[in-house]
């Protein structure tokens, strides 16, 4: 698929295994800057090449990254899994510092939003954003993801989470004392609202 942004030409790839792992150097370096960059705001661990290649249901098949025509290297990614059948989940999104402002995250929502959508059993589709992180905020409620909140948010939290979080109306803080927001898009009229 070419996108154009800037008069410039660029693809979005799906991000399997061998991908990531050819792709690694890339993804490391935007994983670092944007996490020296934002710091906890984006989030409080940074990955590494084990997290990028572990294995989680469904994750490279719901993963992508966008690549320059001008250079074979990522300029941005989004990881996500499958944890239930029922379920998507974005665990990572970013962009390199060098290429932001192009929509590239965006893109790459979209490109995930179409994808599992074709598939019949998922209902919903989650990511889990540092309230602080208003831009990444803005961007999944432009694109139509709604905020959990009240029974539905401690419900969601209860039943996917290992860690018992401190959970509000709105949302939860961690044990490193941040707080978060679930962000949440579903198909048709869901349990969760």
């Amino acid at each position: 698929m070419n996108l154009y942004s800037d008069k410039e030409s660029v693809s979005v790839i799906p991000l399997g295994l061998d991908e990531i792992k050819h792709y690694m150097t890339d993804l490391l370096e935007i994983e670092g800057l944007i996490h020296q960059r934002m710091g906890p705001r984006y989030s409080v661990e940074q990955w590494n090449e084990e997290n990028f290649c572990r294995r989680l249901t469904a994750k490279h098949e719901c993963s992508w990254g966008i690549l320059g025509s001008d250079s074979n290297c990522v300029r941005a990614f989004l990881i996500g899994s499958r944890p239930s059948p029922d379920l998507q989940h974005i665990h990572r999104i970013a962009t390199h510092p060098d290429f932001t402002r192009r929509g590239y995250s965006s893109m790459l929502l979209e490109q995930a939003l179409t994808q599992w959508m074709l598939h019949e059993s998922t209902r919903m589709i989650t990511a889990i954003v540092n309230v602080q992180n208003l831009a990444s905020i803005f961007m999944f409620r432009k694109s139509g993801f709604e905020i959990l909140k009240g029974e539905a948010l401690n419900h969601y939290l209860t039943e996917k989470s290992a860690v018992h979080p401190s959970i509000s109306h709105d949302g939860f803080e961690d044990v490193h004392g941040i707080r978060y927001v679930v962000l949440f898009r579903r198909k048709a009229d869901e349990f969760y609202r």
